[in-house]
């Protein structure tokens, strides 16, 4: 799965970590594929070791 096309078009309007740019790149396209928004959706495009990782990560994104 690519998303480097859609993280250099979140870069450009906005000022985040490179990490955080995959995150919400990844939830994007997550969001677009499932047709869903619940966390555990979210997490199943999410680069991370392990479903729980992933989720932590999702979870973490929307709290800062």
């Amino acid at each position: 799965m690519k998303l480097s096309p859609l993280t250099q078009k979140i870069s450009k309007h906005f000022s985040l970590h490179p990490s955080r740019q995959n995150t919400m790149a990844a939830m994007i396209f997550s969001v677009l594929c499932s047709n869903n928004v619940h966390h555990q959706s979210l997490a199943r495009y999410v680069d991370s070791p392990n479903p729980k990782a992933a989720l932590r990560k999702v979870e973490r994104f929307f709290l800062q």
